[in-house]
């Protein structure tokens, strides 16, 4: 099905379960593509393809994209008759095509053209985050005592056990340079292309990103059964089998980015594209204030991102150079992206800004450790009512979910871990934390019960408690707090 014909030289279809970009006319590529990745001037073919589905579906060609990605590319470009393979590269993932966020802008001359397909619910991370493969001279190996390591950074034990694996994209070298003569490299083909796209499918049967909407799921990529050899399960791709329901894991995420210019662009402002858009990316996360499964951070990505982005030649146009943010390649880049990784969020999670106000989603991050623990809401409320008297406890655990989303009591806690982070980056200094966090905790208690002008004395119930700047400390605050506001809320049963 045509998505689109954006601009003269390329045309956006997706069928089942890929979304692909038919050059008509020679394109400068630079991707994350494992097989025939890197920067390259002589593809015919760059696509998004579902490799899986996103929970318990090891094998197939998730694996095949892991251990073999050059027969990987092959038989999906025979499925979907497409290429030759040697002119094709491919992002994978387990996100559902139908569920891509596609959308262009235009200003003057300058088209550019962003799809995305994005999962994070479970393999959402923070640059930094422990890893868990290394890739080394017999490929990737699990590295032996990660899992203790993150235990010990963070003090709290895993409640599953289990090895696990994690993307670590790598793009591959493209080695398609110019040749000389007639008809070079770069320009073999595209007449072919440009003579089918005549028969193409006509604007009546185009799809807009206003068609795209469909069933949501979750996102992820399938577990493990076999370690390819000489590796582990700590897989490279998006695709690869490391971690899963088969493997007794959460499920993985990915968001993959297709991003097209119709304007040629230098090789290093290509590169800068890859630079903006992934900003733009980690921008979304930061709106819809994503958690890393990893650590105590908020996400900046996931472990099997990929992203590709092309440029199209134009004889006698001088070549863009910056894809900045002061220029504008970089401002479309940006809106674009950081729009299509929200909306293409909202599609496979159900994920939107207003269904991040819950008090069990901010404080997530505190309890997840290397993606396959967290706490559930009906745990987090037992541990908010221990100070509680028992009247008011088990009114406060029939109504936690009430509770947990009152926009006031969310604005408390999203308040405190904030300030939580920025002791951690260094903003404030340690010194102050009872005597910031006290207050802000006040405020909270005050929140929840409804009444600001029990602030003070909330306070200094507190300022003991705030004294410890644990992680556990820091709970019990929270649930002190909480404990405190909602017994007052109902101290006279009105």
């Amino acid at each position: 099905m045509l998505l689109g014909k954006f601009y003269e030289g390329m045309e956006l279809h997706r069928e089942n379960k890929i979304v692909y970009a038919r050059f008509t006319s020679p394109h400068a590529v630079l991707s994350t593509s494992r097989a025939n990745g890197g920067y390259r001037e002589d593809l015919l073919y760059l696509f998004n393809h579902q490799a899986c589905e996103p929970s318990g579906h090891g094998g197939g060609k998730a694996m095949q994209g892991y251990t073999d990605p050059d027969s990987y590319l092959e038989s999906v470009c025979a499925q979907h008759g497409i290429g030759p393979a040697s002119r094709c590269a491919s992002l994978s993932t387990a996100a559902n095509m139908r569920l891509c966020d596609v959308r262009a802008e235009s200003y003057k001359d300058l088209t550019v053209v962003a799809a995305v397909t994005a999962g994070v619910e479970g393999n959402a991370g923070r640059a930094g985050d422990p890893a868990s493969g290394y890739e080394g001279r017999n490929g990737y190996e699990a590295i032996p005592r990660w899992k203790k390591a993150l235990e010990e950074a963070h003090k709290l034990p895993s409640r599953r056990e289990g090895a696990k694996g994690q993307g670590q994209g790598d793009a591959g070298a493209g080695d398609a340079r110019r040749a000389g003569g007639a008809e070079t490299a770069r320009d073999a083909g595209y007449a072919e292309q440009a003579e089918g796209a005549e028969g193409a499918e006509g604007a009546e049967n185009a799809e807009g990103p206003h068609d795209l909407k469909g069933a949501r799921d979750t996102n992820g990529v399938p577990g493990s059964k076999a370690a390819p050899k000489g590796g582990d399960a700590a897989g490279p791709d998006a695709g690869s089998p490391g971690s899963g329901d088969a493997g007794g894991l959460p499920p993985h995420g990915t968001i993959n980015t297709l991003l097209f210019v119709n304007l040629p662009v230098t090789p290093g402002c290509l590169a800068r594209l890859i630079m903006t858009a992934t900003e733009a990316k980690t921008a979304a996360l930061q709106e819809l204030n994503v958690n890393s499964r990893y650590s105590e951070g908020l996400a900046t990505g996931t472990g099997t991102d990929q992203i590709a982005v092309a440029s199209l030649f134009v004889d006698g146009f001088p070549p863009l150079s910056s894809a900045g943010k002061h220029s504008k390649l970089g401002e479309l880049t940006g809106r674009l992206v950081k729009a299509a990784t929200k909306e293409a969020l909202l599609r496979q999670n159900s994920l939107t800004p207003e269904l991040q106000c819950s008090v069990k989603i901010l404080v997530d991050r505190l309890f997840e450790r290397e993606g396959i623990f967290r706490t559930t809401r009906e745990e987090l409320a037992e541990m908010f009512s221990a100070d509680m008297d028992p009247e008011t406890a088990e009114l406060f655990l029939c109504n936690s979910k009430a509770a947990f989303c009152d926009p006031a009591t969310a604005a408390g806690v999203a308040a405190m871990m904030h300030l939580r982070d920025q002791f951690s980056w260094g903003t404030f200094p340690l010194l102050l934390w009872p005597e910031i966090m006290s207050a802000q905790a006040a405020l909270l208690g005050a929140a929840a019960s409804g009444d600001f002008s029990k602030a003070e004395g909330y306070r200094k119930r507190l300022e003991k408690l705030s004294e410890d700047r644990s992680r556990e400390g820091f709970v019990r605050l929270l649930g002190a707090a909480l404990a405190m506001g909602y017994s007052d809320k109902w101290e006279k049963g009105v």
